[in-house]
């Protein structure tokens, strides 16, 4: 899946081309049309970059703010283990998932959730069981389907906003 990222050097490529066919044409009405496209791929250049910068998008890979892992726990001492209301069960299939999804930057395709677990693994993991324990691990608010799309799971929590657009959609 590439990212939107990827197309930044397209749309410079393009602002440049039309700011250079501006001056090839100006005192005519090519030149304000040229200028004018110029300015649409600079303003989305710019914004672009800005989304790129956002830490909005940019989770620290493997922390999930709404679950602790095993990786958290281990080793704490067991006074201070007490004191955690949330501690993780011990399932080592539900903390790969989650270490898998927040390392690819918090967003995955189920098809390389299970390539990335037999990566690790060496198991061939069912689709359908997969599904089920992610369905499951929904749940528990561990990962969420990504709003409006099919097979795309996350572990950044939808807001409502994006639960109020998925129910306005016919279906």
């Amino acid at each position: 899946m590439e990212s939107i990222f990827s197309y930044v050097a397209f749309v410079k490529e393009q602002a440049e081309f039309h700011e250079r066919k501006a001056v090839e044409h100006q005192r005519t009405k090519r030149e304000w049309l040229h200028k004018t496209t110029a300015k649409k791929f600079r303003g989305l250049e710019s914004a672009m970059e800005e989304l790129q910068q956002a830490t909005i998008l940019r989770r620290p890979a493997g922390i999930n703010p709404l679950a602790l892992s095993p990786s958290d726990v281990s080793g704490l001492p067991d006074d201070l283990l007490k004191q955690l209301l949330n501690r993780p069960e011990n399932d080592p299939l539900e903390t790969d998932i989650v270490d898998i999804v927040n390392g690819s930057g918090g967003t995955l395709l189920i098809d390389h959730i299970i390539i990335r677990l037999y990566n690790r693994t060496g198991v061939v993991h069912d689709r359908t069981q997969l599904v089920s324990k992610i369905h499951r691990m929904n749940k528990k608010r561990l990962i969420f389907s990504a709003p409006g799309k099919k097979g795309v799971y996350t572990t950044i929590p939808p807001t409502d906003a994006q639960h109020m657009e998925i129910e306005d959609q016919p279906p």
